[in-house]
C-alpha cells in the first residue's frame, strides 16, 4: 500500500509534528523523557531524537508515550501528522499527480491512477440513527465504473432487517432499501466523496473517508463519515461513522469494531456499572483489568485516558483489540443530530436576543 518514500514521508511527518508540540509547549526532549516517565512509559532520549530526525520505526508504545507527554489524544497528533504530510504534497510540484493533473483537483474519471484499489465490493456497518439499539446496520456498497466510463457510480443496499448474524432470517424476512450515486476525489484535500440518494423515499445522504494512492494493491478497509437524515419520524440531520471493509465482518471481531464506530475521543467514558461489568468480563485480561482499576471516577463515572491503558505484557495487536473493546462499552455517542431544541435555541439567541451591537 505504501512505497519506502511513502513511509519516510510519513516518518518525517511525524518528526515535524513533534517539533511543532516542543516549541508550543517548550519541551526538550529530556522533558518529553520525564514527562513520559511520570505518565509510566519508559522511553530513551535517544528514542525521542530518532523519531524527531525521522529515522528508525516508530511502535504504538512510542506514540502513547509522546501523545501523552504532550498531553493530547492519538486521534489529534495523526491529525496534526495527515495535515503535514497534506501540505507538503499540495506545495510540492513534482509530485506524481501534479504532473499528471496540472489544473483539475476534482477526479471524477474512473480508469484515473487516483481510483486504483478503491473500485469494488464492500460490507457496510454502522448503528441506527435513532435509539438505543446496539446491533448495527449492515449493508453492501460498490463503486464501479459508468457504462461510458466517464464517472464513478455508487451503489448501496442496505439490510433493515437483521441478517444471520444476529438470528435466522429467512429472505423474505429481510427488507432492502437501496441507494445509488456518485463517488469522486479530491486530490487537493486526500478525501473520497460519495453521494448517495433513494428517489422512493426523497432521501439522500454523503459520505467521506480519507484517500490514499494504491497503486499495487486495495482498500482493505476504512471508516467513512456518513452525513443522513435520522431514522424514525423525526427526520433530523445526522452524522455517524461507517464501516467499509472488503471482508464480511463476523461476530468475533465485531464487538470490537462497534467501539471504533461510536463518537470518540482521546478519553474512553464508563460509568461506574460499565466498569463493573468490565471487571467481571471474563473476556479482558487480568492485568488490562488492572489498569481499568486506576482510572479516575468523578460522578460515579470514570475517564479514562486512552494512554493509561497500555499494558506492555499484550502485543500492540492485542493492545488495539482490548482497547476498541472496553471504548463499545463506553458511554460515548453513536451519531449526533442538529435536533429541534438546537434549532429554537439559535434562533432565539441570535434573533430575539439581539441587542442590534456590531
Amino acid at each position: 500500500m505504501f512505497s519506502e518514500s511513502n513511509v519516510q514521508d510519513y516518518l518525517n511527518a511525524i518528526g515535524n509534528v513533534i517539533k511543532k508540540l516542543q516549541k508550543e509547549q517548550n519541551y526538550s526532549q529530556n522533558t518529553i523523557v520525564d514527562k513520559c516517565r511520570q505518565n509510566g512509559f519508559n522511553i530513551s532520549q535517544s528514542t525521542i531524537s530518532s523519531i524527531i530526525n525521522g529515522k528508525g520505526d516508530i511502535r504504538l508504545y512510542t506514540i502513547m508515550a509522546i501523545t501523552s507527554a504532550f498531553d493530547i489524544g492519538m486521534d489529534d497528533f495523526f491529525l496534526m501528522v495527515e495535515d503535514v504530510i497534506r501540505e507538503n504534497e499540495i506545495n510540492n510540484p513534482t509530485t506524481e499527480f501534479m504532473q499528471q493533473h496540472p489544473a483539475s483537483f476534482i477526479i471524477t474519471n474512473p480508469a484515473d491512477s487516483a481510483f486504483y484499489g478503491f473500485l469494488g465490493d464492500y460490507y457496510t456497518y454502522f448503528y441506527r440513527t435513532t435509539g438505543t439499539e446496539k446491533e448495527l446496520v449492515r449493508g453492501e456498497l460498490n463503486f464501479s465504473p459508468s457504462s461510458n466510463k466517464k464517472k464513478c457510480i455508487a451503489r448501496l443496499k442496505l439490510r433493515l432487517k437483521p441478517d444471520e448474524y444476529i438470528k435466522k432470517s429467512s429472505e423474505e424476512d429481510r427488507i432492502d432499501k437501496l441507494y445509488e450515486g456518485e463517488m469522486f476525489i479530491s486530490q487537493k484535500m486526500r478525501v473520497v466523496y460519495c453521494y448517495l440518494y433513494n428517489d422512493k423515499a426523497g432521501e439522500a445522504c454523503m459520505l467521506i473517508f480519507k484517500h490514499w494512492y494504491i497503486l499495487q494493491s486495495s482498500l482493505k478497509c476504512t471508516m467513512a463519515l456518513a452525513i443522513t437524515t435520522s431514522s424514525g419520524a423525526n427526520r433530523l440531520p445526522t452524522v455517524h461513522r461507517m464501516c467499509l471493509s472488503r471482508k464480511k465482518i463476523y461476530p468475533d471481531k465485531m464487538e470490537y469494531v462497534k467501539g471504533q464506530l461510536l463518537l470518540n475521543d482521546a478519553n474512553i467514558i464508563l460509568t461506574g456499572q460499565q466498569v463493573e461489568e468490565l471487571l467481571n468480563d471474563c473476556n479482558l485480561p487480568d492485568t488490562f483489568k488492572e489498569l481499568l482499576k486506576k482510572s479516575v471516577a468523578k460522578d460515579n463515572c470514570a475517564y479514562i485516558q486512552e494512554t493509561s491503558l497500555y499494558d506492555n505484557t499484550l502485543s500492540e495487536d492485542e493492545q488495539i483489540k482490548w482497547i476498541s473493546y472496553v471504548r463499545a462499552h463506553s458511554s460515548a455517542p453513536k451519531y449526533n443530530k442538529i435536533s429541534r431544541r438546537t434549532e429554537e435555541a439559535l434562533f432565539s439567541l441570535l434573533e430575539h436576543n439581539n441587542d442590534n451591537s456590531s
